[in-house]
């Protein structure tokens, strides 16, 4: 048959088999097949199985194909991602899926080339995270009486003080788990200290400064009329900040114990002060300007002056939920608040993020990634993703957690204490990295260290 009549009879051919019904095509086709030798057979059987692995999914459009993909599971969207390597393409490039997933774990893309990337990062660091056997849980047997003050030194020196309100601070050797110096001093409600100063506050309403390494008292601070709850010191400028049941916050002349400042406003006691450099520009300071901030059961203070502070608290809140534990990274403040930790941007002091914990938890570290939570005698890591909606609402989702042993609860928290914090925003702990601690029953402190057993 010569070429231009054979197009001219397939047209004819194909324009009759569509008009056909589904009955008499498929008598067309057995009636066709009946009439094929082996080569013919051969091929059809090699084109019907490359028409039924026909890639569909680009043909679609890729909001078509995202809509559809956002119907699995990730299990399932990983396993698409083998089928080939346009397949593979095509949910990578879903970005908002793998968003979410990493939003769920609180992931943020950490310079990651694809969200999609980012979650696999994620999976394989929360899986390292989740592993028990890398989590060591050691007791140390510190007092007689209760452990009141816990607090880590973050320095090359791997230190932990333990403060008893029976007047006695014993400091600690995490390498070692050794006592290394006990220094008796008056009934201890808070401390903090550095290489060769410890400084206590007290239930005897003063704060007093101590040379650890031989116990003996350099001077005390006088001028509160109640319990003084928290102190914090800042090396570099010689001062301190101090917060009381008197409802008064102190700032005082570290080396000569001189009464700098009074600040009044609080209608509670206070039980939370800190000093610390801000990292961003806000409407009161400019970035590297040292922040006072303080914290009553009902709102946090930003001090500028005696008569003049800023007040943070959550509008929506009833007034008898209490606010407790705050932090500070330098450019967001965030707080336990009722059934949600709050997060409010330091630089206009708008509420960014409010993530939903279990209720009457206590918040002890935030970083970009997770916030760590203690509830009853559990520890609990919980995603803090960073995304910004107007403000952003996270649903309780507990990553991990860790059983503590049985503890006194303390409204000021100060027997409480976290590590270094930087895996919060996402790494690995250091091996041998000590990532909580807090004073149990017995006049114990136990200790919460990370193992790697790479």
């Amino acid at each position: 048959m010569l070429r231009e009549n054979f197009e001219t009879t397939k047209t004819d051919i194909k324009g009759m088999f569509q008009s056909l019904s589904k009955s008499q095509r498929l008598d067309v086709l057995e009636a066709i097949f009946s009439l094929c030798g082996t080569s013919e057979l051969t091929y059809l059987c090699s084109a019907i199985n490359r028409l039924q692995k026909r890639d569909f999914i680009s043909f679609l459009p890729a909001e078509v194909v995202e809509l559809i993909f956002g119907f699995l599971d990730l299990k399932t969207l990983s396993t698409c991602c083998l089928v080939s390597k346009s397949w593979d393409r095509n949910v990578e490039s879903c970005e908002t899926i793998w968003q979410k997933a990493c939003s769920r774990l609180g992931w943020d893309n950490l310079g990651s080339s694809t969200w999609k990337q980012a979650y696999g990062t994620a999976r394989e660091t929360l899986a390292e995270i989740q592993n028990p056997t890398h989590v060591k849980i050691n007791t140390l047997h510190c007092h007689k009486n209760k452990v009141t003050a816990v607090l880590k030194y973050d320095s090359k020196l791997n230190l932990m003080a333990t403060g008893s309100i029976e007047g006695n601070v014993q400091l600690w050797d995490l390498d070692t788990n050794l006592c290394i110096r006990s220094v008796d001093t008056h009934s201890c409600a808070v401390l903090d200290f550095n290489e060769d100063i410890l400084y206590t506050g007290s239930y005897d309403n003063t704060i007093a400064s101590w040379r650890w390494k031989d116990g003996l008292l350099v001077r005390k601070f006088i001028g509160h009329t109640g319990a003084v709850f928290s102190i914090s010191i800042f090396e570099s400028e010689n001062i301190l900040l101090s917060g009381s049941s008197d409802q008064l916050v102190y700032l005082w002349n570290k080396s000569t114990a001189q009464i700098l400042q009074v600040y009044s406003g609080h209608q509670g006691w206070v039980y939370q002060v800190i000093l610390q450099r801000c990292l961003v520009a806000s409407p009161n300071h400019s970035p590297g300007e040292i922040v006072k901030l303080s914290l009553d059961k009902h709102d946090i203070r930003e001090w500028l002056n005696t008569e003049k502070s800023v007040v943070l608290k959550d509008s929506s809140s009833e007034s008898d939920k209490t606010i407790s534990r705050m932090t500070f990274n330098g450019s967001q403040i965030a707080a336990c608040c009722g059934e949600h930790v709050l997060v409010w941007n330091f630089s206009d002091y708008t509420l960014a993020r409010q993530i939903c914990i279990e209720p009457s938890s206590v918040c002890v570290g935030v970083g970009k990634n997770w916030i760590l939570c203690v509830k009853n005698h559990s520890l609990h890591l919980l995603p803090a993703v960073y995304k910004q909606v107007q403000p952003l609402v996270i649903k309780n989702n507990i990553l991990t957690q860790w059983d503590l042993p049985h503890y006194h609860k303390t409204n000021h928290g100060n027997n409480m204490a976290i590590g270094p914090s930087c895996w919060l925003d996402g790494r690995t702990p250091v091996d041998g990295q000590m990532l909580f601690a807090i004073g149990a029953h017995g006049g114990c402190v136990c200790i919460m260290t990370w193992r790697d057993h790479k």
